[in-house]
């Protein structure tokens, strides 16, 4: 069983994190707000699915287009939200094709086809989340502990 939807795949991803070590506390903070914030996989999808469409259709990108690509696809991911990419799917590859000059007609029809790379975007949107997570863990419990030990060196006998 899979989803198309980081947010739907919360409830796990909590649960996973807190078995990997992460307070429920820190997960319940840096969860959802990476789950809202970070789409680790879509600036590479959306240029990947626009340079497909460009060498479908026989275009040239030369590296102004690229460069347009890569920063519109950047840009856009910061604003994206998170739904199945079966329906943003176009709103969030469509700035990024219209930036590198590429027709958007194409896109309706790779809508047909998107569910399949949209579950392994996914996968990777929930593995960088929850390792963010236990990143920010790691952190807070090691400087927790440093924190612990300067008042206890102060600490009169």
């Amino acid at each position: 069983m899979s989803t198309q939807s980081s947010l739907a795949s919360l409830p796990a991803m909590l649960k996973a994190s807190t078995d990997l070590g992460a307070s429920p506390a820190t997960a319940g903070i840096v969860l959802p707000l990476s789950v809202a914030v970070f789409r680790a996989t879509s600036p590479a999808m959306n240029l990947a699915v626009a340079l497909y469409v460009a060498h479908w259709l026989g275009l040239p990108i030369g590296p102004g287009q690229m460069a347009a690509g890569v920063a519109t696809a950047a840009i856009t991911t910061m604003g994206s939200i998170s739904l199945p990419g079966t329906i943003s799917f176009v709103a969030s590859v469509a700035p990024v094709a219209l930036a590198m000059g590429i027709p958007l007609e194409v896109l309706g029809l790779l809508i047909a086809v998107e569910t399949i790379p949209d579950l392994f975007r996914t996968v990777g949107n929930v593995t960088m989340d929850t390792a963010v997570t236990i990143s920010v863990a790691a952190r807070s419990d090691r400087v927790g502990a440093q924190e612990n030990t300067h008042e206890v060196s102060h600490a009169r006998p």
